[in-house]
């Protein structure tokens, strides 16, 4: 009983000491805001980069294989007249 109300004490002291913090004194210029939201900037866009990066290709090979399914484009096309069409 002694030892939960030593904890109790000791938690309460820790809490008022926590939340008896000063302001500081300190100026953070215009130059620090403008670095925190280049860098919030960059990293949302290095995110967009890598998800587009991982998803770029397995759409671009679908699209491909849904256009060489495609019967009518390829009579339209001539079958691409490509040199993958020469007869061997």
């Amino acid at each position: 009983m002694q030892n939960k109300i030593r904890f109790l004490g000791l938690a309460l002291i820790g809490l008022m000491v926590t939340f008896d913090a000063t302001p500081a004194a300190a100026y953070l210029g215009p130059g620090f805001g403008a670095g925190a939201i280049s860098a919030i900037i960059g990293i949302v866009a290095s995110l967009f980069v890598a998800l587009f990066a991982i998803l770029y290709y397995p759409i671009k090979r679908a699209l491909r294989r849904r256009r060489a399914k495609d019967p009518q484009q390829a009579a339209t096309t001539g079958g691409g007249g490509g040199a993958d069409d020469t007869p061997s």
